[in-house]
């Protein structure tokens, strides 16, 4: 269990460092590369309290790896450098990517209702769905389950309702 809310005080129970260093640098599992093998095994619990005049920041909707990382994020790296003497630095690397186009007779994704509460991208066994989510958190979710990134040619803009089936055979972690 990971809470890491906007507040600065965190709690981690029974986390993996791979976990901690995922959420605490914002990126996909795929993009985590190297590192010791007792980092996907052993175990840790956190509980910090943010200092004394740590001021909350306001949240800024943001979806994906592109993401500038907010107050908490900087903080837990801190610790991670401290506590475990954390070294890391990011490369750029020539990977695979897929792009995502629009087909040519359109898309048919159903927008949104305006007055509709902001949903969540929701897995199941051979799928997604997402009620009253962003288009970009669409894009993020098929590179979670592609494990590779994709580039969004399409400019969809708003919120979707959608859901997707789909075979599992041929993708990344596939049990089969």
């Amino acid at each position: 269990m990971i809470q890491m809310p906007p507040s600065g005080r965190m709690n981690i129970v029974n986390a993996t460092l791979r976990v901690l260093l995922l959420r605490s640098f914002g990126v996909p599992d795929y993009r985590l590369i190297g590192g010791p093998e007792w980092m996907n095994s052993d175990r840790f619990d956190i509980r910090t309290s943010p200092p004394a005049d740590y001021q909350p920041e306001q949240p800024a909707p943001c979806i994906g790896v592109d993401c500038p990382p907010n107050h908490v994020q900087i903080m837990m790296q801190g610790l991670l450098a401290d506590r475990f003497q954390l070294k890391s630095h990011r490369e750029i690397r020539e990977l695979p990517i897929y792009e995502l186009v629009i087909a040519r007779d359109g898309h048919k994704l159903k927008e949104a209702q305006p007055a509709a509460q902001r949903g969540a991208v929701l897995h199941f066994g051979n799928g997604i769905a997402g009620s009253a989510v962003p288009f970009s958190a669409l894009v993020s979710t098929l590179s979670q389950l592609l494990e590779r990134p994709i580039v969004d040619k399409t400019d969809i803009k708003g919120y979707y309702d959608f859901k997707m089936v789909f075979s599992r055979a041929g993708m990344p972690n596939a049990v089969g």
